[in-house]
């Protein structure tokens, strides 16, 4: 049986074979591919099977919660590709198409993955290329805090944990603040500006009107594609459970009140009194708190388990008729008035100068 040489190896020349290439091709030589060695310096290549390349080079980072899509591919080879990830892992929450070379899904954790791509083609041969795809987590607000009481203007605070985009942190549209009245939300409270100071990474948000101390309000930060608040790359707001791409609600009280705010134009000496004064109540502040929801805890209970009978007389009433609704109208004056005597208690602490509109 007649052995040449396959049609796919070629010998090239070296000074140790001084023979033209036609020497080698099939027919022109009769060799068995176990001799080579006995061709000094001779080297065995292949036509039929070309580098196979896997691009891109690098991959674009990704966000926590936020859905990923992008291909790899490969060129060169023979025929169609198969893809896997032939060393490391891709992040958590992400697959990669062995047949399309597409890379999609919503990362669950935020870390950094080395891993390597490879692509094999119909005859086996294989190219490869490592990659590094960052998982980033979106910003996440680390404190909210409300200034000013009694007649002094209302602000909140939002403290985040790295910088942001200052045009998303701005925008007024981002902030929705309203009033829970019997845990259902009321109509939206109006906000006149949103401030970011790039120094202490916080928004300032300053309704229009005065807020009350003593009333439960919700705050609503838009994290949501494509305009809500993000950081200086572009990760969406995390407001849900570490999630970027999702917003940040809190609904809160009293106990964010972290102290007064005061008016520029106010004196350094009325300043310091002010800040004194508010330190100086702190215990009565206290005492005032546990007392109100204290007594706001009786008379809701009072409320809900109170059975008038139709031919009871509750103040207020003329005459027969008084019903549940008749003990739920007083007792919504009786909160609306401590409320009111919640607010004279803190002007106390607030010098005459600064009680203006």
């Amino acid at each position: 049986m007649r052995r040449g040489v396959p049609r796919r190896f070629w010998f090239s020349r070296t000074r140790a074979t001084r023979r033209t290439d036609r020497a080698f091709r099939p027919g022109g030589l009769e060799v068995n591919l176990e001799e080579r060695a006995l061709l000094s310096g001779s080297t065995l290549t292949s036509q039929a099977t070309a580098a196979i390349t896997v691009s891109p080079t690098t991959l674009p980072s990704a966000s926590v919660g936020v859905a990923y899509d992008t291909t790899v591919s490969a060129s060169g080879g023979t025929g169609s590709f198969t893809f896997s990830v032939s060393s490391g892992a891709l992040p958590a929450g992400l697959t990669l198409n062995s047949t399309s070379g597409v890379i999609s899904g919503t990362p669950t954790t935020a870390a950094v993955s080395d891993f390597t791509v490879s692509a094999k083609d119909s005859a086996g041969a294989t190219g490869s290329q490592a990659y590094t795809l960052t998982v980033a987590n979106g910003p996440v607000v680390t404190n909210l805090q409300r200034f000013g009481y009694h007649m002094q203007p209302t602000i909140f605070v939002l403290t985040f944990n790295e910088p942001l985009n200052a045009t998303t942190a701005q925008n007024l549209s981002n902030y929705t603040l309203v009033p829970i009245q019997n845990g259902q939300p009321g109509a939206a409270i109006s906000l006149s500006s949103a401030v970011y100071n790039a120094t202490k990474d916080t928004v300032t948000l300053s309704p229009t009107n005065r807020v009350y101390v003593y009333a439960e309000y919700r705050l609503t930060v838009n994290g949501t594609a494509p305009n809500g608040v993000a950081d200086t790359t572009g990760n969406l707001l995390a407001g849900q459970n570490g999630k970027a791409g999702t917003n940040y609600v809190n609904t809160f009280g009293r106990e964010i009140l972290a102290g007064p705010n005061i008016p520029s134009n106010v004196s350094a000496a009325i300043a310091n009194r002010i800040n004194a004064d508010w330190a100086k109540s702190a215990p009565a502040r206290a005492q005032l708190s546990n007392f109100v929801i204290a007594l706001e805890q009786k008379l809701t209970a009072a409320k809900n388990a109170s059975t008038v009978s139709p031919a009871a007389v509750v103040a207020g009433d003329s005459g027969a008729g008084a019903s549940q609704t008749s003990l739920t109208a007083l007792v919504d004056s009786l909160e609306r008035m401590h409320l009111a005597v919640v607010d004279a208690v803190l002007a106390t602490v607030v010098p005459d100068e600064t009680k203006k509109d």
